[in-house]
């Protein structure tokens, strides 16, 4: 394990801290390393959090933080530093909907794929690129189609210098919305292990240390052609001169995402939900922010019921997640059919339980809707 600076410890307490003190949505993720039985990934990550509880900074740093811990003696080393979480227009500060495009220093294309994190392993010195919420990325065959061997080389290189650089990846078959032909990765920020700081990746020296990452960068617009219609794009992300970034989705885009009816009301609670399990809320409050342009549209009753909906999907959600895992850790150890008396008087969780106990995929997601999301405005 190495010596962690105090920026380190400090990271993995803060981020410890806030797991511990969250209702839910602040969680972490334990991964076993075969063959290092004493070792495992600790990934900090998020579900259904809300503007107000990122009121400790240090929560937008729980993106896929990971760390590399000893089960024995607690200690731990940063080994992935994602970018931090940011914000759409609508989800965060009201003082974010008197934003002008035009204050903006700079615009990037914002593409519609995976988030994926460059480290170095421990155990074996390789570069690998994790996803928000596993320490490797799943669906190796596109990382190979999309990242060349030349940039896999400079990844190794830059990793190994400290640095954590952040990617999205778009291929045909890892469709989210938007469309894509080829496979391809577009390098969005770099962050310092060693400080946290972000590394300035579009300077004329880190285009001369690393050309093949600097061929990937993430498309820069003018801000002046910033176009909130356009069809081909998710929308933009928009760097003012504090270094606060701010997304911007194409009207388009969110007529696509937007899994609420924006026009039937009576299924506006229901609608609310299932954006709020699939994390899609920030979609949601943009698009009424869109609509807000339209007369008598009331923005402010709208933005109410979707924090409303928020808080009741983040507490039914996770109240439900903790009884059910609850449940089956005090009653795995029985016979299948000992175990379905023992679980029967929750009627509405007996199938996710029974999924859980024969080794199947838990939709707890689909569980939730089923049960709550009639209720979430009543």
């Amino acid at each position: 394990m190495k010596e962690q600076n105090d920026f380190q410890k400090t990271l993995f307490t803060d981020l410890t801290n806030i797991v511990k003190n969250s209702s839910g949505e602040f969680l972490t993720k334990d991964y076993n390393i075969e063959g290092h039985p004493n070792l495992i990934y600790r990934v900090f990550t998020y579900m259904i959090p809300r503007f107000s509880d990122f009121k400790n900074p240090n929560g937008l740093n729980c993106r896929g933080t990971m760390f590399l811990v000893n089960k024995e003696t607690g200690e731990a080393q940063l080994v992935a530093l994602p970018m931090k979480k940011f914000f759409s227009l609508g989800e965060g500060e009201k003082e974010d909907l008197a934003i002008k495009i035009e204050d903006a220093k700079h615009a990037y294309i914002k593409e519609d794929g995976s988030l994926l994190t460059s480290y170095i392993s421990p155990i074996d010195g390789k570069v690998k690129l994790k996803s928000k919420n596993v320490p490797e990325y799943l669906n190796k065959d596109a990382v190979m189609k999309s990242v060349s061997d030349a940039l896999f080389a400079e990844l190794q290189e830059i990793s190994e210098s400290g640095i954590s650089v952040d990617l999205e990846l778009t291929t045909p078959e890892n469709r989210v919305m938007m469309e894509y032909s080829d496979y391809n990765v577009h390098v969005l920020k770099a962050r310092s292990l060693e400080t946290g700081e972000y590394i300035d990746i579009r300077s004329k020296e880190f285009a001369e240390k690393y050309p093949v990452i600097a061929e990937h960068l993430v498309k820069e617009v003018p801000v002046s052609s910033v176009d909130i219609n356009r069809k081909d794009i998710e929308g933009y992300v928009l760097e003012f001169a504090d270094g606060r970034l701010l997304k911007i989705k194409t009207i388009p885009y969110l007529s696509i995402v937007s899994v609420i009816s924006i026009q039937d009301l009576n299924k506006e609670g229901e609608n609310l939900y299932r954006a709020a399990l699939d994390e899609v809320l920030d979609e949601v409050r943009s698009m009424f922010v869109y609509k807000a342009r339209s007369p008598n549209y009331n923005l402010d009753q709208r933005l109410a019921n979707v924090d409303k909906v928020e808080a009741y999907a983040k507490r039914t959600y996770h109240d439900m997640v903790k009884k059910v895992n609850e449940l089956y850790e005090s009653n795995k150890h029985l016979e299948r059919g000992d175990f379905a008396r023992a679980v029967k008087d929750e009627k509405q969780l007996m199938p996710l339980l029974m999924q859980l106990y024969t080794g199947g995929k838990a939709d707890y997601k689909q569980t939730a809707i089923k049960i709550y999301a009639k209720n979430a405005l009543k």
